[in-house]
């Protein structure tokens, strides 16, 4: 009897640990993650009590080289994003584009109105992406390339109006063209600043 359990736990344990060698490989990492970037950039929270956010902006950022990348594609594909760095210094070339990814928290109490606003008046072309109430994408642009009169808040530098409800969170994506090496100042603040 103990040269037939030997003979049974020989076979069998071999056996068992393939198994659940192939299983655990097959399963990949937790939660179906993958590991070459974040899902969701931590949120930030517009908070009517904080008047803005410039050099503690939370969120993610992403290099195209070629610039051809669209929303659908960066939706639809994994990026290695990194945490945005407000001192970096991008060299885009004339065809690249520097993607930032923000998630806006806004609590139930908030009354203000919010902007995104990237402050260097000589940029080039600039589209913010956010969704309505449906999850209907839209695009605004602003920039050099384009008539100031037509931008969706005419000024010296890009502003866009942010659509986040009180209570819920949002996904907003801008996407930067911009020739000259230079940092990014992008900053979230209340629309109150900015009319200042």
């Amino acid at each position: 009897l103990s040269r037939l359990l030997s003979v049974c736990k020989t076979a069998f344990v071999p056996s068992a640990v393939a198994w659940l060698t192939v299983l655990c490989c097959s399963l990949g990492p937790a939660n179906g993650q993958t590991t070459d970037g974040p899902t969701l950039p931590p949120s930030f929270v517009l908070d009517d009590r904080n008047d803005s956010s410039r050099d503690t902006l939370a969120g993610w950022q992403w290099t195209d080289p070629g610039g051809s990348v669209t929303l659908a594609q960066l939706l639809a594909t994994r990026r290695t994003f990194t945490p945005i760095r407000s001192d970096q210094i991008h060299a885009l070339g004339a065809t690249g584009a520097l993607w930032f990814q923000l998630r806006l928290q806004r609590p139930a109490a908030s009354q203000a109105a919010w902007v995104a606003e990237i402050e260097l008046p000589s940029l080039d072309f600039v589209t913010l992406y956010q969704q309505d109430r449906a999850g209907i994408w839209s695009a605004q642009n602003a920039g050099d390339k384009l008539a100031v009169a037509s931008w969706p808040m005419p000024g010296r530098y890009p502003v866009f109006r942010l659509n986040v409800p009180s209570g819920e969170a949002r996904d907003i994506y801008l996407k930067v063209q911009h020739n000259a090496r230079s940092s990014i100042p992008l900053r979230i603040a209340p629309s109150a600043d900015y009319l200042q």
